[in-house]
């Protein structure tokens, strides 16, 4: 078939793009649709290779997406054009250049089309062409029109990322608003406020054996915090009362849930999820419970879950009314109320994530053991023991220590599946607060603990720390002006740092405690 530059190509082409708008696409089947346009609509001497590079805040072009070409995940890509950056701005360009992929290195030619939008340049287009491709002035000029409505496109998804960060931005301010209240009414009786975190850290692990859906886990992670926050209407002389309360007190205690589904009063998911969990998650399976006597399937799935959860943790926790329980006592008991006062299946969940719960009830202590570790870890942590790439050698010998850091490992690995699959259980917003939680108390615990041996490394361990944090601010920010490099960078950062802060920096840390058996 002839190639040719006729205006029904142009408007075949234009056509084409403004349907990829419609559709929603990202930026990697917008780049495989528009690679077809130019191969199999304009007959333009292309091969089927092609990449979409966009600039960071320094102006480098980063590598986001990509059609038969390597992803930079796998192998590092390195693009070459003669001159260096010929084409990356300015005019569509047919350049000789190259392409690095760590396996191989070859010349190769190139078609490049800059993308600009509003005075803005946003990256560029890199597609592979036949030796012997030549671009006609029609070509050229039907290239260019091309390039204008693809950036447009581009441009059109940063936006729409752009307003998806700031919508989950708005959703965990309000999350977190509601979590902090949940604290505020669990610090009434529990000097800590750890139940809360512990609480929700086991349910979240019943809900993963239970096989939940990622939304319904996430859900529980904001809503279970809530359980209880009807205690603020409790007082004091009956909720902290240390002997056995009388009925008519008892029958006041039990108000909290009522209490708490007035105060949780709201119609989005996230306030009638936290409103169902405060109302029921003291119902029982055989109908026994309270404040409505709902039984079986009647009580929502997730207060029953929390419903066991909130139990465990009660039985196995000092209470100023009771010593605490053996995990083993707390865990027959709880199996012996199967279809009685917990759902069966929730129970059968409970007992195979048991001894994951039992890493819980050691990460969430209600005070520290000794001075080498941290009593309260960063909220909203993963609940599953997903370790990837975790060996001995990483470990510090330090127990607390070593627990935070098989947690910080699945950060990662759903950041590289929010970057490289697209397939995330959680928003990049989500991901970045989670990992400053991490910060927050794993620096904070490891500085102490150095502070506490007097060892001589502890101020430059401080300032690596403290350039951590800023970088992952500095990746905050930039969500708000490209969410897109963002993610990218931000994985390439933790990809790169977190080997070397373990291998060397952390490595100092397991020099601090005598050899041998650490302290239970």
């Amino acid at each position: 078939m002839t190639r040719s530059s006729h205006s029904s190509d142009v408007v075949l082409a234009l056509s084409a793009l403004a349907d990829l708008q419609s559709s929603g696409a990202d930026l990697e089947s917008l780049l495989r649709r528009f690679s077809h346009l130019l191969i199999d609509v304009l007959k333009i001497p292309l091969l089927p290779q092609s990449a979409l590079l966009l600039f960071n805040d320094a102006r480098q072009p980063l590598q986001v997406a990509q059609w038969n070409i390597p992803s930079p995940w796998e192998h590092p890509v390195r693009w070459r054009t003669d001159p260096p950056g010929k084409g990356l701005s300015g005019d569509v360009v047919l350049c000789t250049g190259g392409l690095d992929t760590g396996e191989e290195s070859r010349e190769v030619r190139l078609l490049v089309l800059p993308l600009r939008h509003r005075d803005h340049d946003l990256g560029s287009v890199v597609q592979l062409a036949r030796p012997d491709a030549a671009l006609t002035g029609g070509d050229m000029c039907l290239l260019r029109g091309l390039a204008r409505t693809l950036s447009a496109q581009v441009d059109h998804i940063l936006i729409e990322e752009i307003l998806a960060v700031r919508k989950h931005e708005l959703d965990e301010a309000k999350a977190e608003t509601l979590h902090r209240l949940g604290i505020a009414s669990e610090y009434r009786d529990d000097g800590t406020g750890v139940h809360v975190a512990r609480m929700t850290a086991i349910a979240l692990a019943i809900a993963d054996a239970l096989g939940l859906p990622p939304d319904q886990r996430e859900l529980l992670r904001l809503a279970a915090p809530m359980h209880d926050v009807g205690k603020i209407g409790i007082p004091d002389h009956i909720l902290l009362k240390p002997g056995k309360l009388t009925p008519a007190e008892f029958d006041i205690i039990k108000t909290h849930t009522t209490i708490g589904e007035v105060i949780l009063a709201g119609d989005d998911p996230l306030l009638l999820t936290a409103r169902e969990i405060a109302a029921a998650h003291h119902e029982r399976w055989d109908g026994s419970g309270y404040p409505r006597g709902l039984k079986g399937d009647e009580i929502p799935v997730l207060a029953r879950i929390s419903a066991v959860a909130d139990v465990f943790d009660a039985l196995v926790s000092q209470r100023p009314y009771k010593t605490p329980w053996s995990v083993e006592d707390a865990r027959d008991w709880i199996q012996s109320q199967s279809g009685l006062h917990f759902d069966p299946r929730a129970v059968d969940a409970f007992l195979q994530a048991l001894p994951e719960i039992r890493d819980i009830r050691d990460l969430y202590r209600d005070a520290p053991a000794s001075a080498d570790e941290t009593a309260v870890p960063p909220p909203g942590l993963p609940s599953h023991h997903r370790r990837p790439g975790w060996t001995g050698e990483q470990g510090t010998g330090i127990g607390m220590t070593d627990q935070h850091r098989h947690y910080l490992l699945p950060l990662i690995d759903d950041l590289v599946a929010t970057v490289v699959r697209d397939g995330a259980e959680l928003d990049p917003v989500r991901l970045i607060r989670r990992l400053t939680g991490y910060v927050n108390a794993q620096f904070h615990a490891e500085e102490r603990m150095m502070r506490h041996r007097g060892n001589e490394y502890s101020d430059a361990h401080r300032i690596q720390h403290l350039k951590f944090q800023e970088r992952i601010q500095a990746f905050r920010c930039q969500l708000h002006r490209n969410p897109i490099v963002a993610k990218h960078e931000l994985l390439g950062f933790l990809l790169s740092w977190l080997p070397d802060h373990l291998k060397q920096e952390d490595a100092r840390l397991s020099r601090l405690l005598p050899r041998g058996p650490q302290p239970a």
